[in-house]
């Protein structure tokens, strides 16, 4: 977004309040701990990229 920008190419910080979309909802324990993937299971055993484990939380 041009208008964000200043003369050095850098992004303006967001006004406050801004809404950034999306759901709140915590994905962490979907992200491999091995490789830092997103899983699409919602409780995975194994990782689906790498094979890595996911500890029993």
């Amino acid at each position: 977004m041009a208008d964000r920008e200043n003369p050095t190419g850098q992004r303006a910080p967001r006004p406050l309040g801004e809404d950034e979309g999306g759901s709140s909802v915590c994905w962490a324990h979907r992200v491999c701990p091995e490789c830092g993937r997103l899983n699409a299971a919602e409780h995975p055993v194994v990782c689906e990229a790498c094979g890595a484990p996911f500890e029993d939380g």
